[in-house]
C-alpha cells in the first residue's frame, strides 16, 4: 500500500469501518510507519464524526424512491 491508495481509496473506508480484516491490517501498518497518512486518517475520521453529529437527516417524500427506482433500466 502506498499514500496515493491510503489518501484516494482507503482513508474513507477506514474512517467509516468499512475495510476487511486484510486491508485493514495493510493500512495501519502503512499508516504507522507514514506519518503524513497517519494525520490524514485521523483528521478524516474526526471530520467525519463531527459532520455527522451536527448534519441533521431528512427522508425523502414516499413517492420518490419509487420513482428513481422506477428509472432504472432493469425494473422496467
Amino acid at each position: 500500500m502506498n499514500c496515493k491508495q491510503v489518501k484516494e481509496e482507503m482513508v474513507f473506508l477506514f474512517a467509516d469501518n468499512e475495510m476487511g480484516q486484510e486491508l485493514l491490517v495493510a493500512f495501519k501498518r502503512h499508516v504507522s510507519a507514514c506519518p503524513h497518512c497517519a494525520r490524514e486518517a485521523r483528521f478524516t475520521r474526526t471530520f467525519l464524526t463531527i459532520v455527522r453529529k451536527r448534519v441533521v437527516r431528512q427522508s425523502a417524500p414516499r413517492g420518490l424512491r419509487s420513482k428513481i427506482l422506477a428509472s432504472f433500466p432493469h425494473r422496467r
